[in-house]
């Protein structure tokens, strides 16, 4: 009588390990591959963020002959007096006011209807504020601040256009009433990513007819350029740029919908007032906590990796991006040359072409 031979059925513990450890291998081989993949599409999304910004502000040109204004009456800087002249714009006129008031309206606010958000605009109000910051030698009135201000459940909103998927989304700033002047009065504000160009100014400058023309940016406080004085070339000139949520204090913007200090404004300093060491600390991305031409080193090795106020910048790997002024978008190496970076910052500066990645 002939013995079946027997047969073995499943693995042997070794087998296992083999197929297991394999597995792993493998894994770790494609996780690399996958993450590069979700990052690439997380910058074309910021990219697309950027195009459909550079379509709302070449649209608003078309229906009124300028640019946004990045802010609107806002406070905290010695132009903002009683006496001071009323902005009297596309978005609104305030010129038949006995008095200018604060207001810190943001220019992001005005692009809503050319960004399909047109129902979210229409609950917004000129006459009332987008923050009530003032001070730092500001002798202005703030404007109406109802409870509730519908401008603030606007400044709440959390918008996709204005948010690049690479950073994080943060639940709107809630700070408790009563509302103060501080500079960086935010009750129910959104985080973004996004900074209008103003050039070699910050949100404490003079009014944008009233700074000197090689130092401005397309956009400024109480005014902006028309596409006939950006004389660079609206393809050579940064319109609007991304810039990390977080920066070396939590108090710092992006903000898309209130005009609280540093919220919406982006700088690209100029060597007519710096050196080039110090234009430097301006590029995109830089090491500016770390960097002594900046100023003195900080201590805090939680901040090194982030910027000041004001400085434009991404969590894509070696760039930004950015919307030039005539709606086309641009990857700005971290390694571009200063002088390049400066002229593409002003709107009447050397016309330069900027590499890309």
């Amino acid at each position: 009588m002939k013995l079946r031979k027997s047969r073995r059925l499943g693995f042997t513990l070794v087998e296992l390990l083999v197929v297991i450890a394999i597995i792993g291998v493998l894994v770790a081989l494609l996780l690399p591959a996958v993450q590069a993949a979700r990052e690439a599409s997380r910058r074309s999304q910021c990219s697309n963020n950027l195009k459909q910004m550079g379509l709302a502000i070449t649209t608003f040109h078309d229906a009124s002959r300028q640019f946004p204004t990045a802010l609107i009456h806002p406070g905290w800087h010695t132009s903002a007096s009683p006496t001071a002249q009323r902005y009297k714009g596309p978005e609104y006129d305030y010129s038949g006011q006995s008095s200018y008031l604060v207001y810190n309206h943001s220019g992001f606010v005005a692009m809503l209807p050319f960004l399909e958000q047109k129902t979210l605009f229409d609950q917004y109000n000129y006459l009332n504020v987008g923050s009530s910051r003032n001070g730092n030698g500001s002798t202005a009135t703030i404007g109406a601040d109802p409870n509730p201000n519908p401008n603030r459940l606007v400044a709440s909103q959390s918008l996709q256009v204005f948010t690049c998927p690479s950073d994080q989304n943060p639940a709107p700033t809630v700070t408790n009433l009563p509302r103060s002047a501080d500079a960086y009065e935010r009750e129910n504000t959104r985080r973004s990513n996004y900074f209008f160009n103003i050039g070699n100014n910050i949100d404490q400058t003079a009014f944008w007819d009233a700074q000197a023309t090689t130092l401005r940016g397309p956009f400024g406080i109480n005014g902006a350029a028309s596409l006939a004085v950006v004389t660079d070339g609206t393809s050579n000139t940064f319109a609007i740029g991304e810039s990390k949520q977080a920066h070396g204090s939590s108090s710092y913007g992006p903000y898309w919908g209130s005009g609280l200090h540093t919220a919406v404004t982006g700088r690209v300093a100029s060597t007519a007032t710096h050196t080039l060491p110090v234009a430097n600390c301006w590029k995109p991305n830089w090491h500016y906590y770390t960097d002594p031409a900046c100023g003195t080193p900080s201590t805090n090795s939680a901040i090194w990796h982030l910027q000041y106020a004001w400085g434009f910048g991404s969590r894509h790997s070696g760039m930004t991006q950015f919307v030039m002024c005539d709606g086309s978008v641009r990857n700005i190496a971290d390694s571009i040359a200063t002088a390049t970076w400066i002229a593409l910052g002003t709107c009447g500066a050397t016309n330069e072409t900027a590499p890309t990645n």
